[in-house]
């Protein structure tokens, strides 16, 4: 009966960990999403070099 507590423990400490592993994998996605959302919207403002019309 003792081995099977360890089993059921052993596999409720393994779906814990994964669970938390897809979690912060998301949350580093969404992270990463927002800052390349911040450097497209960064590099849309800046203003577009002026044309000095030499050629």
């Amino acid at each position: 009966m003792m081995i099977f507590f360890i089993i059921v423990f052993c596999v409720a400490l393994m779906i814990l960990f994964f669970a938390v592993t897809i979690a912060g994998g998301k949350a580093h996605d969404r992270a990463n999403a927002e800052a390349a959302s911040r450097a497209r919207a960064k590099s849309a403002t800046r203003s577009a070099p002026e044309d000095t019309g030499s050629t």
